[in-house]
């Protein structure tokens, strides 16, 4: 899937790849209002809908620790199939990198909760896949402004 030079994201090279809003890491939230970062996630779902850009997402340990994602964004996503994995990278989970690559979108906006893990750590991964991605950091939410800072530390790789 790799591009060997950086190219525009478009309607037609993008997809949206959301991970880990759920009920239970949504307690967590520090860094951001709890009613400002569901209404951003739930708005980057709606946008990537009506543009027609494919939507991957997934949780962690939905069943036992990190509970559902969160009922409104769950209600936007319609059919949209959440893959549960055990992975804390995302890009971790093979079954969750061949979503991606079903795309055939080789652009990624990524949002993922905690920012510093879910959202930037796939995000680097996939970089280094050939992927071009970008990170929705209003659509992320994390448990301090440390944390918020130490992902953001680690998307400065995304630049080099």
């Amino acid at each position: 899937m790799a591009t060997e030079q950086r190219t525009r994201m478009t309607r037609d090279n993008t997809a949206v790849l959301l991970i880990d809003h759920q009920t239970g890491l949504f307690t967590g939230v520090r860094d951001i209002g709890v009613a400002e970062l569901k209404h951003n996630v739930v708005g980057l779902a709606r946008a990537a809908q009506i543009l027609g850009l494919p939507i991957v997402a997934a949780t962690t340990a939905r069943d036992s620790m990190w509970g559902p994602t969160i009922p409104e964004l769950r209600e936007v996503l319609g059919d949209v199939e959440i893959r549960d994995r055990s992975t804390v990278n995302a890009w971790d989970d093979e079954a969750f990198v061949a979503k991606v690559r079903e795309t055939g979108r080789d652009h990624l906006i990524l949002a993922g909760l905690s920012f510093e893990v879910c959202g930037s750590l796939p995000a680097i991964s996939a970089q280094a896949d050939g992927y071009q991605p970008v990170v929705a950091i209003d659509a992320c939410g994390t448990f301090s402004h440390h944390k918020r800072e130490a992902g953001l530390a680690r998307l400065t790789v995304l630049d080099e």
